[in-house]
């Protein structure tokens, strides 16, 4: 025969546990369906050859395509062939990966060259630019959180 300690304390202890548990397992089934709900009707997984990716039409220094874009992200892929001028995100940090092409960036006070392979990180509200020195266009993807529609883009020249 088991015998059960009784006093308010672990009467209060048990009933917490026993509570607690019973929470604990509403909130992971709550979880599961939440998580369940939104692989089924919002995310969905994407594939892109980046090496078969070309500008949609002929441009004279910029063009960008979306490639994703949800709430939390935007990721484009970007062609260069001259530069982007001094300009900075007032809610954005962006990242930047070079696929191809070199350049001379600006990143707050510094300058340094970026080439194929370099992934640059840009704090929100940091200025930025940058000027290609390879005779092709420098194309990169740019990551940007959270998600981005140019209205926060600050010039700064």
């Amino acid at each position: 025969m088991h015998s059960r300690i009784s006093s308010p304390t672990a009467d209060l202890t048990l009933s917490w546990l026993q509570n607690f548990n019973r929470r604990h397992l509403s909130l992971r089934l709550l979880t599961r369906c939440c998580i369940l709900f939104l692989g089924i009707t919002h995310l969905h997984a994407q594939q892109v050859q980046i090496d078969t990716l070309q500008p949609d039409a002929e441009y004279d220094n910029v063009c960008s395509k979306m490639l994703y874009s949800d709430s939390l992200t935007t990721t484009f892929v970007i062609w260069i062939k001259h530069r982007v001028p001094l300009h900075k995100h007032a809610l954005h940090t962006e990242q930047v990966y070079i696929l191809s092409g070199t350049g001379r960036m600006q990143l707050g006070d510094q300058f340094f060259d970026v080439k194929s392979g370099d992934h640059i990180f840009i704090p929100m509200g940091t200025p930025h630019a940058v000027q290609v020195t390879s005779s092709t266009p420098l194309q990169v993807i740019s990551i940007q959180t959270p998600q981005f529609d140019g209205s926060d883009r600050i010039k700064l020249e």
